[in-house]
């Protein structure tokens, strides 16, 4: 099952230019066709760091600052770590 199944939003604003907003890009391009998550996507011109804000189903948000000194394993431990927590609840 996908992260993106838990997932009922996903936010992203960066700078296509700026070296951080790759890993935006490759988390945009993890989330399925298929996924009922909305998806909203601001690109600005400023140089700032990219900021990703994930809303899951049991109302919990999450906000990252996606700076250049995050890695993809790290940001994507972060983004799976409530899922994780949900599927747990849901086999109990």
């Amino acid at each position: 099952m996908s992260i993106f199944s838990y997932v009922t939003n996903l936010k992203l604003l960066f700078n296509p230019f700026h070296s951080s907003s790759k890993l935006c890009r490759n988390v945009l391009s993890l989330v399925p066709p298929s996924a009922s998550t909305q998806v909203n996507v601001n690109i600005t011109k400023r140089d700032v760091n990219s900021q990703m804000v994930l809303e899951y189903k049991n109302g919990q948000k999450l906000d990252l600052e996606v700076t250049d000194n995050l890695d993809y394993h790290s940001l994507m431990r972060q983004i799976s770590k409530t899922p994780n927590e949900l599927k747990l609840k849901e086999s109990i």
